[in-house]
């Protein structure tokens, strides 16, 4: 792996817990291990690599210039995919959507994507890139909870227990660090756990 930041116990029980229950926020509710899962579960390996690498370069890298380049390669790389599409089915199909669609479409460009990002990569200076990760499966329980709230879906129960188990997750490494900082003492058991990462 890429850096030098150790993992503890504490740390991989917490991530183990929160990509569970990011599975099963995820999931499309039937007992089944859909393509979908498949594919959420690979989608977190480059994501989780770029973490890392953007990390690296964060502390001396003004978080405006990593997202002005994370922007421009994935221009270059969806541009290309939207043409082959529109060859394939005929041209775009925004003329058949409403002003709300443009709206949300809009709002998650600008929003959901440069300015998350932005906020993201200035963040990425000040913590590790191991707790960055870990803080990424709180999208699809915010997604759950906004669709509840705000367009009135009902909570399944894998929702409610992935939901708890992303919780869970995030909350052990927080309490490991907040009982390093109280009794440096009690926490010297987690720092005997730990192992190191291979730079």
């Amino acid at each position: 792996m890429i850096g030098a930041e150790r993992l503890t116990r504490v740390f991989a029980t917490g991530a183990v817990l929160a990509v569970a229950g990011a599975l099963l926020v995820s999931s499309p509710g039937t007992s089944a291990f859909a393509l979908g899962d498949l594919l959420f579960l690979a989608a977190t390996v480059p994501l989780g690599l770029a973490v890392v690498v953007a990390r690296r370069i964060a502390p001396s890298t003004p978080s405006s210039e990593i997202t002005r380049y994370q922007t421009g390669f994935a221009t270059a790389i969806v541009v290309p995919c939207v043409a082959v599409e529109w060859l394939l089915t005929g041209g775009p199909t925004t003329r058949h959507a409403d002003s709300g669609a443009g709206a949300a479409a809009i709002y998650a460009g600008v929003i959901g994507l440069a300015m998350s990002n932005l906020t993201f990569n200035f963040a990425l200076g000040k913590v590790s890139a191991a707790n960055a990760r870990l803080a990424l499966n709180l999208v699809p329980l915010i997604g759950v909870v906004a669709s509840v709230a705000v367009l009135g879906e009902h909570l399944t129960m894998a929702e409610a227990v992935g939901g708890g188990l992303i919780v869970l997750g995030l909350a052990l490494p927080s309490c490991e660090e907040l009982l390093a900082h109280i009794h440096p003492d009690l926490s010297m058991a987690s720092t005997k756990d730990e192992a190191p990462v291979v730079e």
